[in-house]
């Protein structure tokens, strides 16, 4: 059989910014023997990537993400906000092992056990250098949820609480410290976990309001912090955003409460 070679005979970067793109010329051996002939592709060079499915097995449950994915807006996928598992960059020095359990705090807040590797593979090869690790991690899913890896963007969670149930959330992201749908914000929905809706309808509690939208704000570690408790809250975006009808619901609530 012969063997298989490739040579590389020049390259230039087209661009390097967050990716970079390299021009390779290049030629390889052919299976029928002799060499191809020289020919250029344009490559997207990315440092290796490992990928994390959380999983407990106490509850035989998987834990997964959603953000927002300018790849998905581009291709007009009718949801830029893709559903994933936990995935990232491998940094210099670090280990993939290393990557995915420090992903799993940064981007759920969820502590890995124990951890097994699945594959390894290329994703794109045609046209990309970036190879993905994929794991699977045992973990503890039973307060896991919530606003994570939000530093660089300002935002703000609202939970919307009717009688002692927190009914609906969503969060109110910008581009300025302001969050105001009216002021341009857009709204994403929100599954409040037990720890966001049990300080909701707490908030609520102590103003004897049994309808209510609780401000709160993420905080570095995994934290909550309360910033407003509104008693007249508007719900537009609410909607939209989580497909919850906050008018229907509340009226149901207060029929069956006025008996």
């Amino acid at each position: 059989m012969t063997e298989k070679t490739a040579k590389l005979l020049d390259k230039s970067t087209l661009y390097e910014g967050f990716f970079k793109f390299t021009l390779f010329k290049l030629r390889h051996s052919l299976y029928s023997g002799g060499s191809s002939r020289a020919f250029t592709r344009e490559v997207l060079e990315r440092n290796p990537v490992a990928a994390l499915l959380p999983y407990d097995p106490v509850r035989d449950q998987v834990v997964l993400i959603e953000q927002f994915r300018p790849g998905a807006f581009a291709a007009n996928w009718p949801s830029p906000w893709i559903i994933e598992v936990i995935a990232g960059i491998i940094e210099s020095g670090e280990t993939a092992e290393e990557m995915v359990r420090r992903e799993a705090m940064e981007e759920a807040g969820c502590t890995v056990t124990d951890l097994e590797p699945i594959v390894s593979f290329f994703p794109s090869a045609g046209g990309c250098s970036e190879v993905a690790h994929f794991f699977c991690g045992r973990v503890d899913a039973s307060n896991i949820g919530g606003i994570h890896g939000v530093d660089d963007e300002d935002e703000d969670i609202r939970v919307f609480v009717v009688g002692d149930t927190a009914v609906a959330g969503m969060v109110r992201r910008a581009e300025t410290w302001k969050t105001n749908i009216s002021n341009g914000a857009r709204a994403e929905r929100l599954r409040p976990d037990k720890r966001l809706a049990d300080m909701s309808v707490r908030a609520a509690k102590v103003l004897g309001a049994e309808y209510a939208g609780v401000d709160i704000l993420p905080i570095e570690g995994g934290g909550y912090s309360l910033i407003e408790v509104n008693t007249i809250p508007g719900w537009k975006g609410l909607k939209k955003a989580t497909g919850f009808d906050a008018a229907e619901y509340l009226a149901d609530f207060l029929l069956q409460t006025s008996h």
